[in-house]
Formats: C-alpha cells, structure tokens, sequence
C-alpha cells in the first residue's frame, strides 16, 4: 500500500457511507472494513456479501486507495469503530464519525456514480424495518406517486406491501454500487432513516425522509432534501 492514510471501521452499510465525507476531508486513503466488536461495532457482520457489495461503491470513488477486509482491525490513527461512544442527539452520522476523528467536513455531495438508465424519471420507495415514524404518510406518498419503484431487501419490501397492500414494482439491487445508480438515475426518493438515504445523500438526490423523532441523525440541510417529523408529507 502506498503511504496514503489507513482507515479502520466495523460499523454497518450507512455508518461507513456517511464517514466518506470526513476520509474525502482527510485526503482520502485505504479503507479497511473489519469484524463487529461488540458495542464498537454494527449490528451485525458486514463479512461476506454484505462487504462485497459496500467495496463496489467504495472503489469507484476518487478518494478511496482501496478496500480491505480484516478479521481484526490493525491500530490505526483513524479509527471510526467506536465513533458511538460519544453520541450528541441531532448530530448527524456524518457530522459525529467526523467530531470523532476531529475533522471539520464539507456535506457537500461526495458520492460519485453513474446513473441507472432504469430510473429515470422514476420516485423510488425505500423503508427499513427500523426507524419509523406512526405519523409519517406513507399512504399519501402512495396517492401522491402511482408509479413508484421500491428499492430494498425482500423482508422490507413485503413488510411495505403487507402494511399498505398496493402492489407496487420491486427492485433488488445486485450491490450497493448497483443501488446508488438507481438511486443516481431517479426523479426523487422516499425513504427511512437507512442506508438507501445516505446513498441518496452522498449523491445529492432529491428525497424526502420518514425522520425518526427519537433520533433524528441522518439529516443533511439542503435544498432539495425534505424531513417529516409531523403527519404532513413535505412536497
């Protein structure tokens, strides 16, 4: 490796999404991914397919050297593992894994892909199974846009329909490199606090966000993102 920067994390797919913006602060450098370690790490093993589909994306960026994966983590100066442990509520994951290494960042956009021809001038759905908000409109975001895409695992896409029974299209994405040019591709996305919104973010997409009041944390203030916190669908 050349002597570029070593970065360490063990935390889940949005977590190391949103530190992107403080390694693009830094000069960029190699970003090895490790195995969970308890309350360092995310809530389950990103080993195996769930780390083949993050190094795609990660690879194609121009402030990634490379991509690697450790069983256990070397001591390195920038270390985003336990960046948890000193949680401000309403800082986003951006904002805090950069106060964690002392970096000052821009939330510029700061992923770069090329847009899927399959969605243009399509609105995507995307819901996790965590983070909802009761008030959020879903069923008015379903009246709203009669042709969405849902974007997401195959769990979250039938707890989506099983909740509000339209049937709408499905899209799995092969990668996450593959989902964030959907999401690159489309007219706008309608999200949860999860991985699909900090693609959305990193690529500067229009999107409105289910915000979870308990944590709001995954919000970037910009023009053309909007964030529920009430029953009201900001359109």
């Amino acid at each position: 490796m050349s002597q570029l920067p070593l970065f360490t994390h063990t935390a889940d797919l949005g977590d190391i999404i949103a530190c992107l913006p403080t390694i693009r602060a830094l000069g960029g450098g190699h970003l090895i991914i490790g195995e969970k370690t308890g309350r360092d790490g995310g809530r389950e093993s990103l080993r195996g397919a769930r780390y083949e589909s993050i190094k795609k994306l990660l690879e194609v960026q121009p402030y990634i050297d490379s991509v690697t994966w450790a069983d256990q983590l070397p001591t390195t100066k920038y270390d985003f593992s336990t960046f948890r442990h000193d949680h401000i509520k309403g800082e986003n994951l951006a904002q805090w894994q950069a106060r964690h290494l002392g970096v000052t960042i821009s939330e510029a956009p700061w992923l770069l892909t090329t847009p899927s021809p399959k969605t243009k001038g399509r609105v995507l759905f995307a819901r996790s199974q965590r983070y909802h908000s009761p008030s959020f409109p879903w069923d008015k975001a379903i009246a709203r846009f009669p042709d969405p895409l849902f974007v997401g695992l195959p769990d979250e896409y039938m707890a989506f329909q099983t909740k509000w029974g339209k049937p709408i299209e499905h899209y799995t994405a092969s990668s996450l490199l593959e989902l964030a040019q959907l999401i690159a591709g489309c007219e706008l996305i309608v999200c949860n606090q999860s991985c699909p919104y900090w693609l959305a973010a990193g690529l500067g997409v229009p999107l409105i966000q289910e915000t979870w009041a308990h944590d709001p944390n995954s919000v970037i203030d910009r023009p053309n993102a909007r964030y529920a916190l009430n029953g009201n669908l900001p359109l």
